[in-house]
């Protein structure tokens, strides 16, 4: 099942979401919606390999995916076990 979540974290912590939450990335033509002040990234996820799409806005993020993979990234540990400033 795919949702759409809208959330807010410091860019500190989207970058580790980001990297835990996709395992692979692929060019995200088309998925912007022509927004220019948006990063899109599109991908397959870590914990399911399905599509997911996360849009990264100034005051916001915007994932559109499997909703449990993107728990498993906001509330998982850090794979650095300690070693990320911003992990658990």
């Amino acid at each position: 099942m795919e949702d759409r979540i809208e959330f807010s974290r410091p860019m500190s912590e989207v970058s580790c979401i980001v990297g835990n939450l996709f395992a692979e990335l692929d060019p995200p033509c088309g998925m912007s919606g022509g927004q220019k002040d948006v990063l899109t990234i599109f991908g397959r996820t870590r914990a399911t390999g399905d599509c997911a799409v996360l849009r990264v806005y100034a005051d916001r993020c915007v994932y559109t995916g499997p909703p449990d993979d993107l728990e498993a990234a906001m509330n998982g540990c850090c794979p650095e076990r300690g070693g990320c400033p911003n992990g658990e």
